[in-house]
């Protein structure tokens, strides 16, 4: 399990660093467009607070990717 949020950890990294090097947009400036404090978003990006399955999601909608970049594991609902 430490292994799964590892990876998932550091997979959010390597997208995020991608998006806002690409966007040139500053942890700040999304933490303010999620909703979020800078030093919550800076928690998640460091593993320190959990990433729920609703702040995946909108991790992964803010960076316009699918949740299985960020959680390999991540099963997208069938309907």
């Amino acid at each position: 399990m430490h292994y799964k949020k590892n990876r998932t950890i550091s997979n959010l990294n390597t997208e995020w660093e991608a998006f806002s090097r690409a966007n040139k947009v500053t942890r700040r400036d999304a933490s303010q467009q999620l909703g979020w404090s800078d030093s919550f978003f800076g928690a998640i990006l460091r593993g320190e607070s959990n990433l729920s399955l609703e702040n995946l999601i909108k991790i992964s909608n803010y960076l316009e990717i699918s949740p299985t970049r960020i959680d390999p594991d991540y099963l997208t609902p069938r309907f």
